[in-house]
């Protein structure tokens, strides 16, 4: 083994359960996705409006998410994490296959919250699998194509799911008459909801290592006195990571669908286009978040990584009033894209800004409360945009006033309150290394 494989697994048997963990978390990013970009004509069958979508996209999704995250990684530290991952795909790829059958805003609603709960915990739970597969050297290599691939994964969820309308459009006139008679977006959802079987069969013969239960050390460690000592530091942090994730959330759920009511954008075209962008972005950001993090922590020490998150947002800012009078879609794809390169760098280096300032036996509840905070942030996000588009009244134009104006208010508010945790930030980091020296 070399050291290299826990448990006795071959590598061969530990790079098939980290690609199977991967197919997984990738699955639910398509059965995410095809929601919004299924959102123009699903709106207009369902005669929805922009509130009741910006509570199917938003609403059920981030407190759903928000209630099942903590409830299933528990379930999953104490029982077999193979079964809990079989019981989370089967319960949200059932929600996307009933989303085709859904003739009402109440129905879509509950077919949402279903795919939220079944996707909530499925990342956290994979990243936990992935030490029972890799030790040593191999496991630094397993993580970092883990979260490549994740990253990457929400770019290729938009092409998948703008391929799977593709082929819907060009096989219409071979399709059974029934079939045919049914709107597009109904048989994409059954579509992306057909590969669970499958995925289903190989978790469960993903080798037994990667379904053992963990029994972290200082998981029972109270979690108050932290809070009490260090909550603002960690407040103002999150809440500034949080007003980037509520414009962010805004802009994702709107942008494809103001494209597509005001320039046409067939789905099977915003699928390519989000895609490409989203998948550029995110090169882009690791890239600069690589870069730019080493040479500023030798000047800036612990709080590079806060100054480089709050200098990002506060550059994104001045694109924001350019989707006011955006002439066609290359402009909007050019913001998302902006916006993409920023979220990368924050999303690479939050989790090592949570290390700095959280002891070794709660650093896993501090990044809990991240990410319930941000998904929470995330989905308000998207439902108040629909809310101020409805306000507005004015159309597509609208959803664009109203994420620009969102957005303007997320980076600049979000670069705010990051530049004020600064010190505070600063202090936490330096009373931590100086107990636990190199942590």
């Amino acid at each position: 083994m070399n050291g290299d494989a826990p448990g006795g697994v071959k590598p061969l048997t530990a790079y098939y359960g980290l690609a199977v963990l991967l197919a997984l978390v990738l699955l639910a990013y398509v059965d995410r996705q095809v929601i919004t970009l299924a959102a123009a004509p699903m709106a207009q069958d369902l005669r929805l409006t922009d509130t009741e979508l910006g509570l199917v996209q938003g609403l059920a999704f981030s407190i759903f998410t928000l209630l099942a995250t903590y409830p299933v990684a528990w379930t999953a530290d104490r029982f077999d994490r193979r079964w809990v991952l079989a019981g989370c795909l089967l319960l949200w790829s059932a929600g996307t296959a009933a989303c085709a059958f859904v003739g009402s805003f109440e129905q879509l609603f509950l077919a949402a919250i279903a795919i939220a709960a079944g996707e909530a915990a499925v990342t956290p739970i994979a990243l936990a699998a992935v030490p029972d597969l890799f030790a040593g050297p191999r496991r630094v290599t397993a993580f970092l194509i883990f979260y490549a691939a994740s990253t990457m994964g929400g770019s290729l969820a938009w092409l998948l799911g703008g391929s799977a309308f593709a082929a819907i459009g060009s096989a219409e006139t071979q399709l059974p008459q029934l079939l045919s008679s049914t709107g597009h977006w109904r048989l994409v959802f059954l579509i992306v909801a057909a590969p669970a079987p499958l995925l289903l069969l190989a978790l469960c013969i993903l080798p037994s290592r990667a379904g053992a239960a963990d029994n972290r050390t200082g998981q029972n460690a109270p979690i108050v006195p932290y809070l009490k000592t260090h909550g603002t530091t960690l407040a103002l942090l999150l809440g500034g990571v949080g007003m980037i994730g509520f414009t962010l959330g805004a802009m994702l759920a709107w942008a494809p669908l103001a494209m597509a009511r005001r320039f046409g954008l067939a789905p099977d075209m915003l699928g390519l286009g989000m895609g490409v962008t989203m998948a550029a972005g995110t090169v882009a950001g690791l890239l600069l978040a690589g870069v730019m993090i080493r040479r500023w922590e030798a000047r800036l020490g612990s709080i590079a990584g806060v100054r480089l998150i709050g200098l990002a947002a506060l550059l994104v800012a001045p694109c924001l009033p350019l989707l006011m009078m955006a002439g066609d879609v290359g402009v909007i794809f050019a913001i998302i894209g902006i916006q993409m390169i920023a979220g990368t760098i924050i999303g690479a280096t939050i989790p090592n800004l949570l290390q700095a300032i959280a002891p070794a036996t709660l650093r896993s509840r501090i990044i809990a409360i991240y990410t319930m905070s941000y998904v929470c942030m995330n989905g308000l996000g998207a439902l108040v945009a629909g809310i101020v588009s409805d306000s507005l009244g004015a159309g597509p134009a609208g959803i664009l006033q109203a994420l620009s104006l969102i957005g303007l208010a997320g980076w600049l508010g979000g670069a705010a309150l990051l530049r004020f945790v600064e010190p505070g930030f600063a202090r936490t980091a330096a009373g931590f290394e100086a107990v636990a020296p190199g942590r």
